[in-house]
This record gives structure tokens, C-alpha cells and sequence, in this order.
């Protein structure tokens, strides 16, 4: 099918020289390929098509890793009422060498989410494909 538009996801996250992440990343990013191969086929039929992009980061990085941007706006911003909070990491703290870390989580109203849901990012992939009806998965 002819994609009449394309969503853009990149999703951020720090990385050792290897390309290892830590375990809430690992977990979000597996969230993002669920939630793209649940929807990923109905938006292609409404002729929106998705393309992941992954963007490792350095440790200096922390700050804005656990990160998935929907064309370019964080994913918070497509949720009605969602908002980020840094939470301890430890295994952002083993990943970078530091005896803490602290690393982003998304708050909904069904609580804080260290690593993101697929059911989060599928709404707002819902949202940001601009489909009739879609935005209320």
C-alpha cells in the first residue's frame, strides 16, 4: 500500500561501547516494537506508516534516555496528562560505573511507569497518526 504519511519513533537511550543498555530501557524498547507490531498493521491500512529509529547515548546522556519521541515531541506530550519523573536506576548506575543514577520514568493516571508501556506508546501512536477514530485505543 502507498503510505500517505510516515510517523517517525526514535527511541533514546544510553548505551555501553558494546551496546548494552540498562534494564528499563531494554524493557521500553521492547515495548516499542510490541506496540508498533500490534498497531503497526492498521495504521498501514489507513496509509500511515511507522519507522523506528534508535539513537544510543552516552553516559552523559542519562538525563534524556528511557526517551521515545513521536515526530520529534516526547511521548509524554501525545498522553493527556502524563508527565516524567526521575526514579533511581540501578542499573543505569552498573551501566555508567556511578554508585547511583537516576533515569526517566513517565507518571499516568495508572501509576509510574519506569519503563514505558506498549499500551502507552500505541495510544500515542494512535494519537499522532492523525487516523479518524484512532485516537482511543
Amino acid at each position: 500500500m502507498n503510505m500517505n504519511r510516515t510517523i517517525v519513533v526514535e527511541w533514546r537511550h544510553i548505551a555501553s561501547e558494546s551496546g548494552e543498555t540498562c534494564d528499563r530501557c531494554t524493557a521500553t524498547g521492547e515495548a516499542l516494537h510490541a506496540a508498533v507490531a500490534a498497531i503497526g498493521p492498521f495504521l498501514e491500512a489507513k496509509g500511515v506508516g511507522v519507522e523506528v529509529r534508535e539513537t544510543l547515548l552516552p553516559h552523559s546522556g542519562l538525563s534524556e534516555s528511557n526517551t521515545v519521541l513521536i515526530d520529534g515531541l516526547p511521548l509524554e506530550r501525545w498522553l493527556g496528562g502524563a508527565r516524567v519523573v526521575e526514579t533511581e536506576c540501578p542499573s543505569c548506575a552498573a551501566l555508567t560505573g556511578k554508585p547511583q543514577a537516576c533515569c526517566r520514568a513517565l507518571v499516568t493516571n495508572t501509576g509510574v511507569h519506569e519503563a514505558l508501556t506498549p499500551a502507552a506508546i500505541a495510544a500515542a501512536l494512535l494519537m499522532a497518526s492523525g487516523v479518524e477514530g484512532a485516537d482511543r485505543p
